[in-house]
This record gives C-alpha cells, structure tokens and sequence, in this order.
C-alpha cells in the first residue's frame, strides 16, 4: 500500500506485486491525493521494459528455474491492482496491468480518479493464459483515450474478464480501443455508463 500525493513511475520504473510458483501474487493499492503518472520506457539491448504497475503471475525464466527450484507449473492466482487519485496518466509505451500466464486466476484492476488520460500507447490491461479473466473497474469523471491508447480484458483458453467504465464522458480517438475478449471461451462484457461518448 503506498500512501502519497503524487507518484511517478517513469523510464522503465515499477511497481510490481508478483508470483513465479504455486503462492499467490501480493496486490497493490496506491492512494495518491494529487496524481499518479505512468509513462514511457527503457530497453536492455533490444529488449523494450514498459514503465509498469501490475500484479502478476509469470512464468520465470528456464535457467532460473533450474537454479532456484522453481516448479515448472505456474499456479499462483494474481493479485489486485487498486488506484486512487484525482488525475491518473498513463502514456508513452506504459503498462498498468494485472495478468496471470499459468493456470491461476487474473487479479481485478480498478482505478478511481478525477479524470484517466491514456495517450500514446499507453495500455490498462486484464490478461490471463487459462484461468479466469481478469475485470477492469474504471470510474472517474473524464476518460480521454488518444493515439493509440488501449484498455483491454483479454483471456488464453479461459473466460475473458468484464470492463466497467463509469464516467461523465468517455472520449477515444486516434486509433485508441476498448476491447474484451477470449480466444477459446467466453469474451468479457465491456459495460460503459456515461452522460457523453466521443469519437468511439
């Protein structure tokens, strides 16, 4: 739980609860009075690393599960992603995301804020290989998507999550998408309430 009135996140930065075995992933709540930023990233040879709020399950890497022991079986359920705050940004290549690549359960994603910008490729995301979607949990006053920003429920052979969008106006332009789906189940519900709706 991180208390404060602003947080940055930035060139590759993270704020990561995560499991690589059978124990389940830690969640996280960040209440900030002023804002939360999250944007760009950095890269390790070719490698791009998302500046990144999430909690996970991820199936570690081989060598190190020979070195450590870890089971080959990823199992571990996700943990939820918990966000207040008056202004939430996101942008540049970011990541907030709750997501499990093994056979455990996606965490839920809810952000409360004043107003959620999404630009330029930032992305709040829900996924899972083939346990239970994750669900996005979005309320604030303005929601403003643009230049490819991207919220996103989707599941492996498991039941997509749901995304609820509870706001004033909703605005999506430049390619920016809202999307649930499953590629071997049932697709999530995407929900939106909303006084205006602009460009989607």
């Amino acid at each position: 739980t991180l208390n404060t009135q602003q947080l940055t996140v930035k060139d590759g930065g993270r704020v990561d609860a995560s499991t690589i075995s059978s124990g389940a992933a830690g969640s996280i709540t960040i209440n900030a009075s002023d804002k939360v930023e999250l944007a760009g990233f950095s890269t390790i040879g070719e490698v791009i690393i998302p500046s990144l709020i999430t909690s996970s399950a991820d199936i570690a890497d081989k060598s190190l599960q020979g070195i450590l022991g870890i089971p080959v079986t990823l199992a571990g359920d996700s943990g939820a992603v918990i966000i207040n705050t008056n202004q939430f940004n996101i942008a540049d290549g970011a990541l907030l995301a709750v997501k499990n690549d093994g056979s455990g359960n996606a965490g839920r994603l809810q952000v409360k804020a004043d107003s959620i910008n999404i630009n330029n490729q930032g992305t709040i995301s829900a996924t899972t290989a083939s346990g239970k979607g994750g669900g996005i949990d979005l309320q604030a006053q303005n929601l403003i998507l643009r230049r490819n920003g991207n919220i996103s429920a989707t599941a492996g052979s498991g039941d997509g999550g749901n995304i609820n969008i509870n706001v004033q106006v909703l605005a999506a332009f430049e390619n920016s998408d809202i999307t649930a789906n499953s590629q071997g189940s049932f697709g999530g519900k995407v929900i939106i309430n909303a006084k205006g709706v602009l460009g989607t």
